[in-house]
């Protein structure tokens, strides 16, 4: 009987290590692996200008981010196009935003996208630049 409850015991033991959820740790600047890889639209590439612009991309990191920002930006004047925020902690984002463009002429953007940790510092960036035509 005492060997009955003794295994009982170890089993419930066993069954509550193993049912712990291994902790994140939170992004550092410095210490934090970000890639981010773009899907669309890919660097050099020249879009339709007139027509809905889409940022498409994945950003992976080996600890909780806070969130990501993307900023569209014309490379000639630096005049801030777009930008946007989503925050919430993730080790990994899937980036898709919608711009609407309104040129009239051949525009050349950057599109940075950056991966931001608890006090809004950039853990990460990534520059693509991306030729506009009406």
């Amino acid at each position: 009987m005492r060997n009955i409850k003794l295994y009982i015991l170890l089993i419930v033991i066993a069954g509550g290590l193993l049912s712990c959820k291994k902790e994140v740790p939170y992004a550092e600047v410095g210490s934090t692996e970000v890639e981010i890889i773009y899907t669309s639209p890919l660097d050099g590439e020249t879009v339709d200008g007139t027509q809905e612009f889409s940022v498409e991309a994945r950003i992976d990191a080996n600890a909780m981010m806070s969130g990501y920002r993307v900023t569209i930006t014309n490379s000639n004047t630096g005049e801030i196009l777009d930008e946007v925020e989503d925050l919430y902690e993730q080790t990994q984002y899937l980036v898709h935003h919608h711009w609407y463009p309104n040129i009239n002429e051949i525009t050349n953007v950057s599109v940075i996208i950056e991966a931001l940790d608890q006090q809004m510092a950039i853990l990460g960036s990534s520059e693509i630049k991306v030729n506009l035509s009406p």
